[in-house]
């Protein structure tokens, strides 16, 4: 099952290097979602990821994105 997010989510970022080795990693906001070929057999999404690190608006396929839950204060 394919990660999914929707915008405002918090999440960690990762680049990567064509071998797979981590390049650079982050926090950022969902703030994009690009949907090419919905309901088609080729259909892939991509995220508009608001980058804190940099402050500059990244691509990221869902495998590059781990979702952060934030804790709940307790009441």
């Amino acid at each position: 099952m394919e990660k999914t997010f929707e915008i405002a989510d918090l999440v960690k970022w990762y680049e990567y290097y064509q071998d797979d080795i981590v390049r650079d990693a982050g926090l950022g906001i969902v703030v994009e979602v690009a949907r090419n070929h919905p309901g088609d057999d080729y259909e892939w999404i991509n995220y508009g990821v608001y980058k804190l690190k940099s402050r500059r608006i990244g691509q990221f396929a869902p495998y590059q994105l781990d979702e952060i839950i934030p804790p709940v204060p307790e009441r």
